[in-house]
């Protein structure tokens, strides 16, 4: 089987798939032979060209493979060019009867802005790079992953609190069973710092188990003072230490800060709706065949809810002190609202499953 590629645009031909927003121009050709027996896989100037992704451009991927009788697999040589710069390259050898790879991957300060659109919810900006040296071999099913990767002039801004985080140039090492990192520092804009540790254990990427320390010096956790649509809004700076443990089972989060100076933070009480009567009621007849799948959507959810349960435990102390100017907001409507001054602790306990 051959196939022939000559300028063929990318985004026309997922577009009948419903996949949007991928734009690039394939050219070359791919042959694969013995595909009932042995598949052979080979490939001949096989390119990719101006790859955008949601309008960010990655550049252009070349594919050279080529299958070796002697070894009994297919060496693959791919990597990624944006401005005639090499950001990614993947090197080795594939052994489909083997079931086995060997293979060496490399980012060479890969842009991050591509991630922003599928991370849009959780994040609101993502700049930087990130380069790593990672080798990857044994089964497929179970390839033992070892090297490094690390941020570049990374910086990150968290939606629901509207601040933004620079990240420190620190190397997160991967072994075969475990990816962990010492001494990573995040810095607010203020040049206020947390100190964080982490690592994460695993057997092939299951059975995971987590732990997180992070040490907080005055650092910038909330940035929502003209955000008056929450419970609460403000400017907020804190101190302390954080500690998650977990694993499939669930999350452990230790919290003990305390507020530092220059915060400013409003809470309100929510307020009670007011329930009209109408003396003209509209009956809506809802189609049969839309109320059963509604009805089986939930209750899909709700199964894979009662499946796949993950607990997650906090437990935090908020240690009070006059550094923070926290105002109540009795009734938005009228502007009435009091303010709390004094030193005091705050203790607080939640469990996601018992809701308690």
């Amino acid at each position: 089987l051959r196939i022939y590629f000559n300028h063929a645009e990318i985004g026309d031909i997922l577009k009948p798939l419903n996949v949007n927003n991928i734009e690039a121009c394939v050219h070359g050709s791919i042959l694969a032979t013995n595909i009932l027996k042995q598949p052979e896989l080979y490939t001949k100037d096989f390119e990719i060209a101006d790859i955008t992704l949601f309008n960010d451009t990655l550049g252009t991927l070349s594919l050279e493979s080529q299958w070796s009788d002697d070894i009994g697999g297919v060496r693959l040589d791919a990597n990624l060019k944006n401005k005639n710069r090499m950001t990614a390259m993947i090197d080795g050898f594939i052994y489909p009867t083997k079931n086995t790879l060997d293979l060496s991957v490399i980012f060479n300060k890969l842009p991050l802005e591509w991630m922003q659109p599928f991370v849009s919810d959780l994040l609101y900006k993502t700049s930087g790079s990130i380069s790593s040296g990672l080798s990857i071999e044994g089964k497929m099913t179970a390839p033992i992953t070892e090297g490094w990767f690390k941020f570049d002039n990374a910086e990150i801004g968290i939606n629901y609190t509207n601040v933004s985080y620079q990240i420190s140039d620190t190397i997160i090492e991967i072994s075969p069973h475990k990816v962990g990192f010492e001494g990573l520092v995040i810095k607010d804009q203020y040049n206020n710092k947390a100190t964080v540790k982490g690592s994460v254990v695993h057997h092939n990427f299951d059975d995971m188990k987590y732990a997180l320390d992070m040490d907080i010096n005055n650092l910038m956790v909330l940035n929502t003072e003209d955000r008056t649509d929450s419970l609460f809004y403000g400017k907020l700076f804190a101190s302390g230490n954080v500690k998650m443990r977990g694993d499939n089972n669930g999350i452990n989060m230790d919290l003990n800060i305390r507020n530092d100076k220059n915060s400013r933070l409003k809470v309100q009480i929510p307020q009670t709706e007011e329930a009209s009567d109408y003396k003209s009621i509209v009956y809506i007849n809802v189609p049969e065949e839309k109320k059963v799948v509604d009805l089986k959507s939930l209750m899909e959810a709700a199964r894979r809810d009662e499946d796949d349960p993950l607990n997650m435990k906090l437990n935090m102390t908020l240690n009070v002190n006059p550094g923070i100017a926290l105002g109540v907001v009795i009734n938005p409507s009228t502007g009435d609202n009091m303010q709390v001054k004094g030193n005091g602790q705050i203790k607080f306990g939640y469990d996601l499953l018992t809701e308690a």
